[in-house]
């Protein structure tokens, strides 16, 4: 959600060293919250807001700014070949994008994941988020789906690809990449690894 902090703290002639210091924290992460790149949390938004003698929520723009838009909060990154055994980032680090208010996706919870590496470029560059729905079966050959890649030592990898059936009528995950290191997997995994589809791609937000 896009916030005033910049606008409050350059109103009170105050660096983003001092303002950091008021709030207990580092100037980073100022930089971070003044860019939307951070979310900011509650005990953060008290501490703000009383550092600006102002109510919470006037730490953000005016709801009618965003009307028709929906807030999904980017939680994650994808990125084939990057195994770990989290991957969902820490409420710090999180940030939030705008996506239409569409009816079609209204009802439905939407989550955020941004783009990391090549396995994806010819759609998607660096830095697009993903904005995606949980996966609730029912499968379409063509659609880009967020998938975790499961070692039998239990980490995990985050990637998005495409779903195609060969002629066989075998499903398979397809990388659109410029770099050959990316192969297509198969849906049903193979004996070192489990697939799992998490969700499926509703929006890309694409940075310009």
């Amino acid at each position: 959600m896009k916030n005033r902090i910049l606008e409050l703290r350059e109103a009170r002639g105050w660096t983003q060293v001092q303002l950091a210091e008021k709030i207990g924290c580092g100037w980073q992460t100022i930089s971070r919250l003044e860019n939307a790149h951070n979310r900011i949390t509650e005990k953060r938004e008290i501490a703000l807001a009383d550092a600006f003698g102002i109510e919470a929520d006037q730490l953000y723009l005016a709801p009618a700014a965003r009307a028709g838009l929906r807030s999904v909060v980017v939680r994650q990154q994808v990125k084939a070949g990057l195994f770990a055994e989290s991957l969902v980032w820490d409420q710090d680090d999180t940030y939030e994008v705008a996506v239409p208010d569409d009816a079609t996706t209204r009802t439905i919870d939407l989550y955020g994941a941004e783009v990391a590496g090549r396995s994806m470029n010819l759609i998607y560059p660096e830095k697009t988020v993903l904005v995606y729905s949980p996966f609730g079966g029912g499968l379409e050959v063509g659609k880009r789906y967020i998938v975790e890649r499961i070692r039998v030592d239990g980490l995990r990898e985050s990637t998005v690809k495409t779903l195609h059936s060969d002629s066989n009528g075998e499903m398979w995950l397809i990388p659109e990449s410029t770099d050959p290191e990316f192969r297509p997997v198969r849906l049903d995994g193979d004996g070192a690894e489990t697939v799992r589809i998490v969700g499926r791609v509703r929006y890309a937000v694409i940075p310009q």
